[in-house]
């Protein structure tokens, strides 16, 4: 059914739910826990995915009241139930749970989160953080979403513009740009997920907000920046790597923001000078 789109879709939605009820009222002593649970969660993958496969032709025809509505009992299951990766679970049934998580986290929740913001429903959209804690995502997680989530919508604002419909993609940056506010005052935010959020308004055309995003973040020690991150281990290294890559990230924005002293600094201040090297010299 999922090869034969559209109709297919409605169809494998209702086949799956009709053989998650079979595995349910499995009764035979010689299926596990753990093989029920596996295919309880091949069943409700491909139901997610069918209803998922529904929404996407609605998001495309702008009908996105309609989008919600088709994955609400995707994100109904969620609020209720969680993540279906839980602890006590089989191998086999852990990395069917975990497929299942990772769509629903990558896909559903994002759809839904492009669908609120594009109705102009930011409040709404606010919920799906609260989803996404719920399948266990991190605040990297959240971000690395959300990321997502700005990827997909430059291309909109894009050719809002192209279409001189400016007020249009100028509420659909803002709207991504309030979400994105909203993750960065999580306290719980680590520096990695702050400089994805950078990423990500840089993509949608933030280019301020980025720039503070991207100032935020901490400088390693002089003498682990003046250091190959090779000859450095573990957190040290990972600061570091993070910390000239925010850097460049920075360059690139006060570029598209059109400050072009401030860029020059950024990479001067990189480079040093043959007295004073800086950690890109050479």
């Amino acid at each position: 059914h999922m090869m034969n789109p559209p109709v297919g879709y409605k169809a494998a939605e209702d086949v799956a739910t009709a053989t998650a009820a079979r595995v349910a009222a499995i009764k035979n002593e010689n299926v596990s826990a753990d093989d029920k649970a596996e295919l309880k969660y091949k069943a409700e993958d491909v139901r997610v995915r069918a209803i998922y496969a529904q929404a996407v032709p609605l998001f495309r025809e702008n009908k996105y009241p309609e989008v919600i509505a088709r994955l609400a009992p995707a994100l109904q299951d969620i609020q209720a139930n969680g993540p279906a990766n839980k602890d006590g679970l089989g191998d086999a049934a852990a990395i069917a749970a975990k497929k299942l998580d990772d769509f629903r986290r990558d896909r559903v929740i994002v759809l839904a989160l492009q669908a609120r913001v594009k109705e102009g429903a930011v409040d709404k959209a606010g919920d799906m953080f609260e989803l996404l804690k719920k399948l266990g995502g991190s605040g990297n997680a959240v971000a690395q979403a959300l990321e997502q989530l700005a990827r997909a919508v430059r291309p909109q604002v894009e050719a809002l513009r192209k279409e001189g419909k400016n007020a249009e993609a100028d509420a659909l940056v803002k709207g991504v740009g309030t979400l994105l506010d909203k993750v960065v005052a999580d306290p719980t935010i680590t520096p990695m997920a702050v400089f994805t959020l950078g990423k990500a308004l840089k993509e949608v055309g933030n280019y301020e907000k980025a720039l503070e995003l991207f100032n935020k973040l901490p400088v390693p020690p002089a003498d682990d920046l003046a250091k190959s991150p090779n000859a450095l281990e573990g957190d040290k290294r990972v600061a570091v790597l993070l910390y000239r890559g925010s850097r460049l990230e920075l360059a690139r924005a006060y570029r598209l923001a059109k400050k072009f002293p401030e860029a020059e600094k950024v990479m001067a201040d990189a480079m040093g000078t043959p007295e004073k090297k800086g950690y890109a010299f050479g």
